[in-house]
This record gives C-alpha cells, structure tokens and sequence, in this order.
C-alpha cells in the first residue's frame, strides 16, 4: 500500500510535467513536490527491512535510490533567478505614479529605503487589482509570481544585476513578498562595475544596519562579484584589484556584524571566457604591456 501509493503519485507527477511542458492543463493535487513526500517512504521501509533482519537488501537498491533523492532531489539542481535593478526600479516607479507619490526613480535613496521597508512590514498588499502595468512591468512581476509559487527546494537565489544601493535588495524582497513568497529566498546583489564593487562594502554595511533586512538574512549573506562587465569598464588588472579590495571589505564587515558571507564568483561573459584567452597573448607584446600599465595608472584606485 505504501509503496503503491508514492507510485501512483510519482506517475501523476511526471505525466502531470509532460502534460505542462506540451501546453496542456495537469492536476497537480496528486503531485509530489517536496523532497521528503518521496525519502520518507523510502526511509520508512529502509528501517523496517533492516529491523527484520534484511539489511543485504535494504543495503542494495533501496539505499542507492535513498542516496540520490538526499543528493539530489526532485529538482535535480536548483534554479537562479536574475534581473537587473533597473527592472525592479520600473515597476516601482510606475506604482508610484499610479499611486500619485511621485516618480520612485528620482526619489533619494533614504526615501526609497523609507518607503521599501514600511511596505515590507505592511499587512495590507501594496499591488492593486485595477492596476494596469505595462509589459515590461507586468514581465518582471510575472517572474516573481512563478518565484513565489516554485517549491524551495528549486530555487537557488534571486541575483541582481547592476546593484549598488539597499533600495535595489529591498526592493526585490517586498516584490517577492507582494506576489506570495512565504519563506526567505536569498537575495543576492551582483556589484558589476568598478565603482559598484568599490561600493558594495558600503551597501551591505547599510542593509545588515536594518534590523528588518539582518533578522530576514538569518544572518546568512551572499554576494555575487562581477568579472566581465568591471573587466570592460575597469580593464583586467584595474577590476582584479577592485574585486579583491572588494572580498576584503566585504568579510570585515560581515565579520563585525556577525553575519556568514558567501562570495558568488560571477566569471562569465565574453571576458572571462573568451577574451581573457587572449589577453596573455596580447600582453607578451610591448605594446601591450604598456596598454596594461597606462591602464592601471589611471584606473587603478
């Protein structure tokens, strides 16, 4: 019976996906969408088999299958979520109007962090049903509606591109918040150029200052370093002194505030993989070792 049932709902469930991704409609009432619906049953009838005396074969198949859905779960591997700030920024901005409090993009940062946090806190929801957003706006919230409905143990983190204030942390929170997210996803800002990363000590000193934002972090926070783009507005050399001054602030702070840091090496893009392959190459002449030098002069800081 026990094992028949986790069949039947391991069957609905991948006939339910087959049916989502072939755009027809699927219930999902009978799904199986934590990991410990399908290990309990597994870790069930490991016990039993084992205190009856038939641990040769619960030590067989039974514990491989055991190993792989603790390895790897349902998800097999968990999901990043990336959007730039500037998106987030839109659909505040168009609320605002909507609202009749002005433009959010020209507000300063201690009224955007002003206004963030006192929604965060809120209990009545901040998004209107009559409220008409544009595409793009409506595309942002629409990710976050998917977020917010996807089981944790799918997702991995919500990464911000092109951070460099709190506003642009907690507004993605209060985002998420407002389309139904009920557990705390990492958030994670992506300090790109070389002035975000200058300033990114600063930035993650200001938010863990917020006793709202430090209790939701659980004292946990992580950081995406940017390669390629500091790499095109910095240069190689310039960037890789920026992205180190950069990991050095940034674990003394969290350090002072008592709080786990975890650095996200976001190596990608045409500098870090193409690129950077020429480079060497370039380097080993004179003029490029002058190029590099110049650059460093002036960028370096």
């Amino acid at each position: 019976m026990l094992l028949g049932g986790l069949r039947n709902r391991l069957e609905a469930t991948r006939s339910g996906i087959a049916a989502q991704l072939s755009g027809l409609p699927a219930d999902t009432s009978q799904w199986i969408t934590d990991d410990q619906e399908l290990l309990k049953p597994l870790l069930l009838c490991h016990r039993s088999l084992s205190e009856c005396g038939m641990e040769n074969i619960a030590a067989g198949l039974l514990e491989d299958i055991i190993r792989r859905v603790s390895c790897f779960g349902l998800a097999l591997v968990k999901i990043d979520i990336r959007q730039n700030a500037d998106r987030h920024t839109e659909v505040f901005d168009e609320l605002t109007h909507f609202y009749q409090l002005g433009s959010y993009a020209n507000w300063s940062e201690s009224n955007k962090q002003d206004f963030l946090l006192r929604e965060l806190q809120s209990r009545r929801p901040l998004i209107p049903h009559q409220w008409q957003p544009s595409d793009a706006v409506k595309e942002v919230l629409d990710t976050c509606r998917v977020v917010a409905g996807t089981t944790p143990d799918s997702l991995g983190s919500y990464v911000i591109s092109m951070a460099s204030k709190p506003s642009d942390v907690l507004g993605v929170i209060l985002l998420l918040k407002e389309m139904g997210i009920d557990w705390n996803i990492r958030v994670v800002p992506l300090f790109e150029t070389l002035d975000d990363l200058d300033g990114g000590p600063d930035c993650i000193a200001a938010l863990l200052n917020i006793d709202w934002y430090k209790a939701y972090t659980e004292n946990r926070q992580e950081v995406m370093i940017g390669y390629s783009d500091s790499a095109k507005d910095a240069g190689q050399l310039a960037a890789a002194w920026g992205q180190y001054r950069a990991q050095q602030a940034l674990t003394r702070v969290c350090q002072q505030e008592g709080v786990h840091l975890t650095l996200f090496h976001g190596r990608g893009g045409t500098v870090g993989r193409g690129v950077a392959q020429v480079i060497p190459l370039f380097c080993h002449s004179h003029l490029g070792r002058w190029l590099v030098h110049y650059a460093s002069l002036n960028r370096v800081r």
